[in-house]
């Protein structure tokens, strides 16, 4: 069932809070509607848990709780720990900005209630992270550190493993050797999306354009702008069997210096400079379960050879 056939059964069920419906496709289906705007809902909390202060290397960091605007991450976060897990047919997402619904079976309902209802009794409960961007030689990552971790199915060159707290320090041993290159810290309450910018942005000229004054051809530039840093997106909230449910997005991305520049004729008569910027970077994203104190470790290699290492660290404070 297409959201475009979802919307009028939602409008049936627009004034509760929470609403489900049977659905008439033969299959047993059930709509379950969740108002977003339940007065109790921690991801909508103005009183935004107060960040941890950043350490020296990240004190240019800007960072908060996403308190406002569309909902549509909470279906994204949601989706992985709904259960059993969304088949064909079944659908999980955010219509208009304020109505969580979901198409599904009685089980994958009631599993949804639970943890919308756990997020709520849990409000308390915050989730902070720590998040570790490692550079790492080829050499050293081969030998201590793949043997950790798992090849991830479907993308080539990447790794990663959830490692458990009892074996954490083994690898913050082996990773101190590494470059680190930034360590942010998020705090968020139940299902709130915190994001964090740790970034230098750079101009440069990307083209021109042309106006004639008489004539005269004269050329303007027009800049564009390059960012090099790291950014940082997380979710997360404490589940019913104490695990930590969380997803975290991690895109780091580097500036080649200094920029390339040539030189063109655009028909001025003089000849203008336009700069080429080149970056590389990786980008990780990693949606799972937890224990308090494991480490959650991405690797991907670089196109210089060497490799870069995500590492994830999530703990539960109490408001």
């Amino acid at each position: 069932m297409t959201p475009r056939c979802l919307l009028p059964l939602l409008l049936a069920t627009s004034f509760v809070a929470a609403q489900n419906m049977p659905v008439p496709d033969g299959k047993g289906r059930i709509l379950q509607v969740f108002d977003l705007q339940t007065t109790q809902a921690p991801w909508l909390e103005d009183d935004a848990p107060e960040q941890p202060a950043a350490d020296a290397a990240g004190a240019a960091a800007a960072g908060a709780p996403s308190v406002a605007g569309d909902h549509q991450y909470l279906a994204e976060f949601l989706r992985p720990f709904v259960t059993p897990a969304l088949g064909p047919g079944d659908d999980l997402q955010v219509l208009g900005g304020r109505w969580l619904t979901l198409l599904g079976n009685p089980a994958q309902v009631a599993s949804l209630e639970r943890l919308m209802a756990n997020a709520v009794a849990r409000r308390d409960l915050l989730v902070t992270t720590t998040v570790r961007i490692v550079g790492m030689q080829a050499s050293v990552f081969e030998q201590r550190v793949k043997p950790m971790l798992s090849a991830r199915a479907g993308a080539e060159g990447v790794f990663d493993a959830v490692i458990p707290a009892a074996r954490a320090e083994g690898l913050r041993h082996v990773v101190a050797g590494g470059e680190t290159i930034d360590a942010p810290r998020l705090t968020v309450a139940p299902l709130q999306r915190a994001t964090m910018s740790m970034q230098t942005q750079t101009g440069y000229v990307q083209d021109y354009t042309l106006t004639r004054h008489g004539d005269q051809l004269i050329a303007d530039p027009i800049v564009g702008v390059v960012w090099d840093g790291i950014m940082v997106e997380f979710c997360a909230m404490v589940l019913d069997d104490g695990l930590i449910g969380m997803c975290c997005d991690v895109q780091s991305q580097q500036l080649q210096r200094p920029i390339q520049e040539f030189q063109a004729d655009i028909g001025t008569g003089t000849p203008v400079t336009i700069q080429l910027p080149r970056t590389t970077g990786v980008h990780f994203r990693q949606t799972t379960r937890v224990a308090a104190g494991d480490l959650v470790v991405l690797a991907t290699q670089k196109v210089d050879g060497d490799y870069l290492l995500a590492i994830v660290e999530a703990r539960i404070d109490r408001r």
